[in-house]
């Protein structure tokens, strides 16, 4: 289902979805963010999920989160953690 072009969905900015400590991309055939990144993709806000894994420092997610960022680079985005 698409949501209404006045959907709350619907952001000027790109979306970083960014699962916790211990958290991972999919538990089976379920994502993390559930439907979440369906429906901000169906208003046609660009999201992004990084791949992390959910076990390692700090320092080392914060490192990668970095890196995936730069993907966005020049724009300002939405993290939801």
């Amino acid at each position: 289902k698409t949501p209404p072009l006045d959907s709350p969905y619907q952001l000027k900015y790109p979306v970083v979805l960014v699962h916790g400590m211990g958290g991972r991309g999919s538990y089976g055939p379920v994502g993390y963010f559930y439907q979440l990144p369906g429906l901000f993709r169906g208003a046609k806000t660009r999201v992004h999920s990084p791949n992390l894994t959910g076990w390692q420092s700090i320092e080392r997610r914060a490192q990668r989160l970095r890196e995936d960022r730069l993907q966005v680079a020049g724009e300002a985005a939405i993290v939801l953690a």
